[in-house]
């Protein structure tokens, strides 16, 4: 199914990136207003495209692709699928997900601090890199 099914991957993709940053706290921090009617816009995007994938594929139905998501491989996709059915697991997977980017954010802005003081040949390190993100 996620192999097979671009729309779902640009849809879930799509809104992950658009709104996993509004997505701030802990477990157990007050959820904001807004969180609710992201829910019932996720929770669409999915049902929208597990119809259209079943409708569209021959011999497919609700159970038999329940069955087949089941198998080893699929943990995350049947954590999404959670996601939808149960707000407080939304809640969590947006917030997993908003780590998840700043962790990769993070990662890139020290590859990035490292490739430019790694060509400075001296000095203190940290002045040589403080002076190339100037530039």
């Amino acid at each position: 199914f996620v192999e097979k099914n671009a729309l779902f991957k640009r849809g879930v993709g799509n809104f992950y990136a658009a709104h996993c940053a509004q997505f701030e706290g802990d477990e157990g921090d007050e959820h904001k207003l807004e969180y609710t009617s992201l829910f019932e816009e996720f929770s669409e995007i999915v049902q929208n495209a597990i119809e259209l994938f079943i409708s569209k594929t021959k011999g497919c139905t609700e159970e038999s692709l329940c069955k087949a998501l089941s198998e080893p491989g699929y943990e995350e996709f049947l954590d999404l699928l959670l996601a939808i059915t149960d707000y407080e697991s939304f809640v969590r997977t947006m917030r997993s997900r908003r780590m998840k980017e700043m962790q990769k954010t993070f990662d890139g802005m020290q590859s990035l601090a490292g490739a430019m003081s790694g060509g400075g040949g001296g000095g203190d390190g940290d002045g040589d890199s403080t002076r190339a993100l100037r530039k």
